[in-house]
């Protein structure tokens, strides 16, 4: 009985463990102490239907990070990182497709000004591990930093 009970409490603490390194939609506050953990600032906002939405900053600009697949504006099961780029004379539909055309990380579309705006969603449901969010947002990183020079930012 005390073996069961040992074994019992390994797994309970081992769940606990794994829960807490784990990174998750349904629970925007992992995500924030994730970026944070990471060295980035993260806030937490409201979107305009009351889904959470994190405000960060990378490669110099800011960022957000919306959730998608929310249940009355909890339990998200998705993600979907986002940032735009204000330009003086915008983008040419040509070099938002070459983008497209040749990356993996990241999708272009212009707004009605001809803005640029990259973006990339990720479907995270029941949460991702540490390790894997912090190679996610290296490699977003990594796509901005790369946009940019495309785009001559």
């Amino acid at each position: 009985m005390r073996r069961t009970l040992l074994l019992l409490s390994f797994f309970l603490f081992s769940a606990t463990v794994a829960q807490a390194q784990s990174v998750d939609p349904a629970r925007p506050f992992s995500v924030i102490k994730a970026l944070q953990e990471m060295g980035y600032r993260a806030q937490l906002e409201v979107d305009s239907v009351g889904d959470p939405r994190i405000e960060s900053q990378l490669e110099g600009v800011d960022y957000y990070i919306w959730f998608y697949g929310c249940t009355d504006n909890a339990d998200c099961t998705s993600w979907k990182l986002s940032v735009g780029f204000d330009l003086n004379n915008g983008l040419t539909l040509q070099k938002a497709n070459e983008w497209n055309s040749e990356k993996l990380m990241g999708s272009v579309y212009l707004d009605d000004e001809s803005d640029p705006y990259l973006e990339h969603y990720i479907i995270a449901k029941g949460g991702v591990s540490g390790v894997l969010f912090e190679e996610m947002i290296s490699r977003w990183s990594y796509a901005v930093s790369s946009f940019k020079d495309h785009i001559n930012w």
